[in-house]
């Protein structure tokens, strides 16, 4: 598997303004693991969106950047 770093996007990826959101370490290790075990989903995608309950059993789209496997910075979050 390939591992990305920052500096791999180049010039586009300076451009690009993180906000990074808040998640609690057993909301986020559930939605990692989830991601990590479909990754292949997420594979050649750098923005990305993942749908999941939350811990209020809520659904929730949870918007983030992928870095490569394991490796991602979360920037939104919506429920509906």
């Amino acid at each position: 598997m390939n591992s990305y770093s920052y500096n791999d996007y180049g010039e586009e990826a300076k451009n690009v303004h993180v906000s990074s959101i808040i998640l609690t370490p057993k909301e986020y290790g559930k939605i990692v693991s989830e991601i990590n075990s479909n990754y292949a989903l997420y594979m050649n995608e750098r923005f990305c969106m993942h749908y999941s309950l939350d811990n209020f059993g809520r659904y929730c789209i949870y918007i983030f950047i992928n870095y490569g496997y394991n490796e991602y910075v979360f920037v939104g979050k919506r429920k509906f």
